[in-house]
């Protein structure tokens, strides 16, 4: 399966997103594939997921702070997260941690066969 069509299985609500396309290629830009497989396809299109959670079609509503552990307050009156810290994660990492397909990402990372799945970009 092809991580375009794993991303309408794991995300639904992302596919008729208007930058669908972008959060594909940026995923696949950003990843070393290779380390993946054979999961390769699930790691690209739960990174995609992440980012389509994160800025919904019409734009966040407020900044997005990359800092940040898992979701532990929501407020309906005028909006409010609240986000916790988890001791000894990475900034990198808690920004992961905001949403499941981020968290899932995580999971197949510290599976991957390489210890660095980001790309070094010279």
């Amino acid at each position: 399966m092809s991580a375009d069509s794993m991303l309408t299985c794991i995300a639904p609500q992302c596919a008729s997103h208007p930058c669908r396309s972008e959060f594909l290629e940026y995923a696949a830009r950003m990843l070393d594939l290779t380390c993946f497989s054979p999961v390769d396809d699930m790691a690209q299109a739960n990174v995609a997921a992440h980012l389509c959670t994160l800025y919904p079609a019409a734009g966040p509503s407020g900044a997005l702070s990359l800092g940040g552990g898992p979701l532990t307050g929501v407020r309906e009156g005028d909006t409010s997260l609240t986000f916790g810290f988890l001791q000894g994660m990475s900034a990198n990492d808690m920004f992961w941690m905001k949403t499941p397909y981020g968290q899932q990402y995580l999971s197949l990372r510290d599976q991957s066969a390489c210890s660095a799945p980001f790309l070094a970009k010279p």
